[in-house]
């Protein structure tokens, strides 16, 4: 029988505070590595967007920082930045948990049989 592949366990603390996410107690935890400004925001969003439809919700992930960002200056941003940005989170964060809502229903009809 073939070993599992091992791949690296990351931990994703929900924060209390916001700028919680700026540190890493441990080296496995996910902290954000920079915020940007808000001039850096709109091709970095046109990036994330890109980045989107190429790879799906994976790309939440790499792009963290960026959505981070938009949060960090929300109140600063343009009203169509902010709902572009919320558009895209939303269509990630519905792309990332699908898989897993499917397995758990998938799992508990399998139980119930």
């Amino acid at each position: 029988m073939a070993a599992e592949p091992v791949c690296p366990r990351w931990e994703f603390q929900l924060p209390l505070a916001p700028d919680e996410l700026l540190r890493s107690a441990v080296p496995t935890q996910y902290a954000v590595r920079e915020v940007l400004s808000p001039a850096q925001l709109p091709a970095q969003l046109a990036a994330f967007q890109a980045a989107f439809r190429a790879q799906g919700a994976l790309a939440v992930l790499q792009h963290f920082d960026t959505l981070y960002s938009v949060l960090h200056h929300f109140r600063i941003l343009d009203a169509a930045a902010r709902e572009d940005a919320l558009e895209l989170v939303m269509k990630g964060g519905y792309g990332l948990l699908s898989p897993l809502i499917g397995r758990v229903c998938l799992h508990v009809l399998l139980a119930a049989v």
